[in-house]
């Protein structure tokens, strides 16, 4: 049963991955540059049973032509780490469900995907804008299931992959990055605009107290005594 789920997840993302012998004659852009990585949770449940791991998708290289990468995985049961990929850019052979072009709109191709596959929708993810497919797949030893999938619009890289079927189901979900922020909560900005904050209330209360600190008047100074008159008949 095992066997079958891990082929079950394999060929999920090879759904929304390899069809490279179908390339359409466009050339594409990317979004993602060296140093780029995104992190994701994935599981698998089946009745009496269920596992969890993470995927860390690494962006090594980017030129003019190609993007080049590693995904590795860890978790509680065995799935070895994909080898690296090697992306050529302006027809995206050699793409994979991870990763596609950037600025794709409703209507366009995506590559990589098997049957092919367009974008339906341009939806909200977490606070990201986001391109969505919906897509049918059938595989050696599985029953035919419904894989639905969202992409980063600007960057191209993925986000989420569900799919459920009457055995089982199995999900990839994006949690963390350092391309974006993930739930549309940006603390950097936050800390800045504190910051700003603060700065602007320390430096109205100083103006304020200066401005209405009563001034106070200086004592007058003793005046000595005026002498007596002279005598009468002095």
């Amino acid at each position: 049963m095992l066997r079958k789920l891990l082929l079950l997840v394999l060929l999920g993302i090879t759904a929304i991955a390899m069809a490279l012998g179908n390339a359409v004659a466009q050339r594409y852009v990317t979004g993602v540059k060296p140093g780029g990585w995104v992190k994701y949770e994935i599981e698998i449940s089946y009745p009496g049973a269920s596992y969890k791991g993470t995927l860390t998708m690494t962006i090594q290289e980017v030129t003019n032509t190609y993007i080049r990468g590693t995904i590795t995985y860890t978790g509680n049961f065995p799935m070895p780490s994909l080898p690296s990929f090697s992306i050529y850019i302006p027809t995206w052979e050699g793409g994979n469900g991870f990763l596609i072009p950037a600025n794709l709109q409703r209507g366009d191709i995506i590559p990589g995907i098997q049957p092919r596959t367009t974008v339906q929708e341009i939806v909200n993810w977490r606070g990201r804008t986001a391109v969505k497919a919906v897509t049918s797949m059938s595989g050696f030893q599985t029953e035919a299931f419904q894989i639905e999938a969202y992409w980063d619009q600007a960057t191209g890289v993925l986000l989420e992959i569900k799919s459920t079927t009457p055995d089982a189901n199995f999900s990839i979900v994006a949690t963390d990055t350092n391309m974006f922020s993930i739930g549309g909560f940006n603390w950097t900005l936050w800390i800045i605009i504190i910051v700003v904050i603060v700065i602007a209330a320390i430096t109205f209360i100083v103006i304020w107290y200066k401005v209405k600190r009563p001034v106070t008047p200086s004592t007058a100074q003793p005046q000595p005594a005026a002498p007596p008159p002279p005598a009468q008949g002095s």
